[in-house]
């Protein structure tokens, strides 16, 4: 389909921050394009479509911008009255419109990952099945429902995972702990991924890895979760550098001292290994 660019009078386009996945956008969020803009010019034209009538009647505007929101807000921040624009008026379908809009903040990576996923929920409000976003946006499966999980989640962990605090993995585990066990559980295991992550390590919090009743070998990580757990509770001890030797953080010979060093203040004997100097 050919499309042609035409100068448009920016009173004539209604920037529906609802319809924008990126929602408002703030003058102050688009300083530096703003600056290259006014430097160089706008390099790439927005796109908008052609409202029906009772939208134009409904909104004085002739126009809904599909795509270039930040554009347009840096243009309106320059004191530009028009702005280059290509006219989609094959673009007359809701969905499609926001699925466009979606699919240019994805490929430009401009969007946090709660972003995306309320995009999507609107686009399933309309209808659109997973399988044919992720066909039309390029992304998998998984990718849509991994966006979905979060919007199970409480509001106080999804913006937490917009801040970026939450890998995919750990979206997984908080999903699972909400199912299984609860709001507050899941606040719980988020506080516990937090912490974990303020002291670099890494742990697991969903209750099928890691069930109190299993018997089995333990993971590094679940390994550190049980140390930081006895230190909070009883502070250093024999009971950590125990765990810490089975992780590998300390050698045969720096367990053996600790061994015997609690064994001459409980006034009792230990001896080491054959052949172990400590």
């Amino acid at each position: 389909m050919e499309m042609q660019i035409q100068q448009i009078k920016m009173s004539e386009i209604h920037m529906d921050e609802e319809f924008n996945s990126r929602g408002v956008i703030a003058p102050i969020d688009v300083a530096d394009l703003v600056r290259d803009i006014e430097k160089r010019g706008l390099i790439m034209p927005v796109t908008v479509a052609p409202y029906p009538p009772e939208m134009v009647a409904k909104t004085g505007k002739k126009y809904r911008l599909v795509a270039g929101y930040r554009r347009s807000t840096s243009c309106r921040v320059l004191g530009w009255t028009s702005i280059p624009a290509i006219i989609r008026a094959d673009m007359v379908d809701e969905a499609e419109a926001r699925l466009f809009n979606l699919s240019e903040n994805v490929q430009r990576k401009e969007l946090n990952i709660l972003q995306e996923a309320v995009a999507l929920a609107k686009l399933k409000a309309l209808g659109v099945s997973r399988q044919d976003v992720a066909e039309k946006l390029g992304m998998s499966q998984g990718w849509v429902q991994m966006r979905f999980m979060l919007l199970d989640l409480p509001v106080e962990v999804q913006r937490e995972v917009a801040a970026g605090l939450f890998t995919h993995a750990q979206i997984r585990e908080l999903y699972t702990v909400f199912n299984q066990e609860g709001k507050e559980s899941c606040f719980e295991a988020a506080r516990l991924l937090k912490e974990a992550k303020s002291r670099g390590r890494k742990i697991t919090v969903d209750p099928n890895k890691k069930k109190p009743s299993s018997k089995r070998h333990r993971t590094r990580s679940e390994i550190f979760e049980m140390m930081a757990m006895i230190q909070t509770s009883l502070g250093n001890g024999l009971f950590t550098r125990c765990l810490a030797w089975a992780a590998g953080e300390i050698s045969d010979a720096d367990l053996y001292g600790d061994l015997k060093e609690r064994a001459t203040r409980d006034n009792k004997v230990f001896t080491p290994p054959e052949g172990v100097v400590i």
